[in-house]
């Protein structure tokens, strides 16, 4: 089984050293994809620099910026690498690595496989209430609006199955935000795949800075109106 470990980064040098010894400790024979926007603060360079079983590979955008964009970046170069599971994790510590062989195994009968806060024996530690209330939010805008049944859509730290991924047209997902949580969801959920949700503790980060603003939460949210506008129908289209 080939794994493909994604992590998008921005301003993540606090964080990035550990966080790639405990993915190669979780998962020895994983594919690190480090895909950086152009952090000015040499993240790059030090997951360059990282030793592991098998070296990561460290992809840097100059132009572009976006947490869906930088996604879908390292989704493509995972599966022309080959990669059979594609795992995506924040670069923040929020997401415990040593989570992941649970996420791979239900990944066996799902196709999407997320890490979930809001199943039972999912938790929040370290958030404050406004933006516990915010994350709440925006899970329960979506599955307002779309009826979706997942009920933690914005997580971040997923498996994907590439036979899902290759049974869908990436090219046209639209949402380049934070939205692209969201939006995949639906296109698994519209389109017939099974979706597992694996209850996580997330911890709030301990070093750097969140990226995720209320400004981006407003743009997030315009996204998933658009969405809403192109109707089910569109969304289910983008399905092969």
């Amino acid at each position: 089984m080939r794994i493909a470990i994604v992590v998008p980064t921005y301003n993540e040098a606090a964080n990035i050293g550990e966080l790639m010894q405990r993915l190669v400790a979780a998962v020895t024979s994983a594919q690190i994809i480090v895909i950086d926007d152009s952090s000015p603060d040499g993240t790059a360079g030090l997951a360059r620099s990282f030793a592991a079983p098998v070296p990561p590979v460290v992809i840097v955008r100059e132009l572009e910026r976006g947490l869906g964009g930088a996604l879908l970046f390292g989704m493509r170069a995972a599966l022309e690498g080959g990669a059979q599971r594609i795992v995506t994790i924040d670069a923040d510590l929020s997401h415990a690595p040593e989570d992941i062989p649970r996420l791979l195994k239900a990944a066996e009968t799902n196709h999407l496989t997320l890490g979930s806060r809001r199943v039972p024996g999912g938790s929040v530690a370290g958030w404050s209430r406004g933006r516990n209330f915010l994350s709440r939010g925006a899970a329960g805008m979506s599955r307002f609006v779309f009826g979706l049944k997942t009920r933690d859509a914005t997580t971040g730290f997923r498996v994907y199955r590439a036979d899902f991924l290759k049974a869908i047209d990436l090219g046209a997902v639209r949402s380049k935000g934070y939205a692209f949580q969201e939006e995949m969801v639906m296109l698994a959920e519209t389109g017939g795949f099974s979706v597992a949700e694996v209850p996580i503790e997330f911890v709030d980060r301990k070093k750097g800075k969140s990226k995720l603003s209320l400004l981006e939460a407003v743009f997030s949210l315009g996204s998933l109106i658009r969405l809403r506008f192109r109707g089910r129908s569109a969304i289910s289209s983008v399905a092969k």
